[in-house]
């Protein structure tokens, strides 16, 4: 067996758990166009009660981001 350790923070973008991958390409080019698409971001440390909230899966600390337009899920 193999044991795999994640070490990046979880992504939630609009409500959503979001892969690495996809978080990355929501990156903007510039900072008009950060403007333009993020609502709000929020970055909450490891241990943090914010990110002791999302148990497991928030121990490496949480990215929040909130995008203009975007709709929460459910």
């Amino acid at each position: 067996k193999s044991v795999s350790v994640v070490t990046e923070p979880l992504l939630i973008v609009d409500g959503k758990e979001t892969s690495p991958e996809d978080f990355a390409k929501l990156k903007p080019e510039s900072s008009a166009e950060h403007a333009e698409r993020f609502a709000s971001m929020e970055s909450f440390k490891p241990g943090s009660k914010e990110a002791k909230s999302y148990g497991e899966k928030g121990r490496n600390g949480v990215i929040i981001v909130k995008t203009k337009g975007g709709k929460k899920s459910k």
